[in-house]
């Protein structure tokens, strides 16, 4: 029984070792990307054929247009509640290819020595090694490698030399970019921690073909950028909104000026930006009756930016009274325009008050990508509250205030100018105070006794247990 057991496991040892030498073997670029992105660039596939695939293929084609090696990327360590990745981006082109599925939308591989090996033909413009396309589509998870035809005879490749064997690449961007089309691959890793890995297998047509080598073209670190409220200094340039009254053109209430009223958001971004290349930054909002105006950057050179609808897609007008704009995106920035790894951002924004919902929030939803895919930075930014028509009697906006400069202190007034409807009983004022550092503070008083109240804001930050920055 022992004998007849070390023969079969033996056998087994034989066939596994015979398989494992006659497969492509796949040399993957892992890029570090970002998690939780729902879009970034993934690193790159190589791809080198032995010497039964080719003979394997080339038997294939004799009856069939093109043989197909799929790529699909999946994750590792992936809960139950992780999102599978998918492309965020397509692979397209406009080439085609008899009998090939997605002809005339099809990337064809023909660079020389950076995405498909010529070692036969001694060089572009002679044909390559073989001839191959690629084709993947935003939302799926596939990667479509079509080979149709062989340019070289078995017997003219040294398959005994690593280096002189037929091979592929794909995940390119920079190195394709005289090219007609590039091969980049941008994945949607929103559900993607550090822990997790974006990995890749495969499968092919004919069936005989078997893959060895690396899987894994991913691996993720955390966003290395800070999302902030503008600091006193930054106030200058762009002012922050932080109480809007939703009233409408027909019963505006008694501040007539909001109707059609531009209010603005000020915060900023900072990190490690890249040293060089060009990015793109998308701003949007889904907060209902809130339309987005203009964008100003101070910090990243010039910007001008093209207004969307909610899609991000159709174009829309910025115009107020249109309440059409709800994303918009900027022209391609350069990352050597940065000044102080420090962007700020002004947004202006109108209300709709037919559409917005009094104890809504205003929210903004930022992102910035490298070109073609890569994430920089992404997060929500808090805007202004949005409250009922006469919510508020009035808001007085003070730019700058002193605390703690005994013996100078800043005093307050509250007054009720409504007293004879408003009875100081039912009085409520909401005090929003911001530091230095672009901090907030509120503190909602309702226990007023007369209807002009008045104290010492040192004395007041005392009691409401607040210590500002200096």
């Amino acid at each position: 029984m022992k004998k007849a057991l070390f023969v079969l496991l033996a056998v087994a040892m034989v066939c596994l070792m015979t398989s494992s030498a006659m497969a492509l073997s796949v040399v993957n670029r892992s890029a570090e990307m970002t998690e939780n992105s729902p879009c970034d660039q993934a690193g790159t596939i190589k791809m080198t054929f032995e010497q039964s695939d080719w003979v394997d293929i080339a038997d294939y084609l004799d009856t069939n247009d093109y043989a197909e090696i799929r790529i699909t990327i999946t994750g590792t360590d992936l809960e139950l509640d992780q999102t599978e990745p998918e492309l965020c981006k397509d692979i397209k082109g406009t080439a085609t290819a008899v009998g090939v599925p997605n002809s005339g939308e099809l990337v064809k591989l023909d660079k020389e020595d950076v995405e498909i090996s010529y070692i036969v033909s001694g060089g572009f413009p002679e044909p390559a090694d073989f001839q191959a396309y690629v084709w993947g589509e935003d939302g799926g998870q596939i990667i479509h490698v079509y080979i149709t035809q062989l340019n070289a005879d078995v017997g003219q490749i040294v398959w005994a030399s690593e280096n002189a064997r037929p091979w592929f690449r794909i995940g390119l961007y920079e190195e394709l970019l005289d090219s007609d089309a590039t091969t980049e691959i941008c994945a949607d890793v929103i559900d993607f921690e550090a822990f997790n890995k974006l990995t890749i297998s495969n499968e092919s047509i004919p069936q005989g073909l078997a893959f060895t080598g690396d899987n894994e073209i991913g691996h993720f670190g955390p966003q290395d950028f800070e999302i902030n409220e503008c600091n006193k200094d930054e106030l200058e340039y762009c002012s922050n909104d932080t109480v809007i009254e939703l009233c409408t053109e027909d019963d505006p209430g008694p501040n007539v000026e909001t109707y059609c009223q531009t209010y603005s958001k000020c915060f900023t971004v900072t990190g490690d930006f890249p040293a060089d290349g060009d990015f793109q930054i998308e701003l949007s909002t889904s907060t209902p009756g809130v339309y987005l105006e203009s964008i100003n950057l101070i910090g990243a050179g010039s910007d001008s930016w093209d207004f969307y609808l909610s899609d991000c897609v159709t174009d829309a007008s910025a115009t107020c009274g249109a309440w059409e704009a709800k994303c918009a995106t900027s022209n391609t920035l350069d990352l050597n325009d940065i000044s102080g790894n420090t962007i700020q951002f002004c947004v202006s924004y109108n209300v709709n008050a037919d559409e917005a919902i009094a104890g809504d929030v205003v929210e903004f939803e930022v992102s910035a990508t490298t070109i073609p895919c890569g994430a920089l930075f992404s997060g929500t930014v808090v805007g202004a509250d949005l409250v009922p028509c006469q919510g508020i009697e009035d808001c007085m906006y003070f730019p700058y205030v002193l605390t703690g400069a005994q013996p100078w202190s800043t005093g307050i007034v509250v007054t009720n100018l409504g007293s004879d409807s408003i009875p100081a009983a039912d009085m409520e004022v909401t005090f929003i105070l911001t530091d230095s550092n672009g901090d907030t503070y509120t503190e909602t008083v309702n226990n007023f006794t007369s209807v002009v109240w008045s104290g010492n804001l040192d004395q007041q930050l005392a009691s409401w247990g607040w210590t500002p920055a200096a």
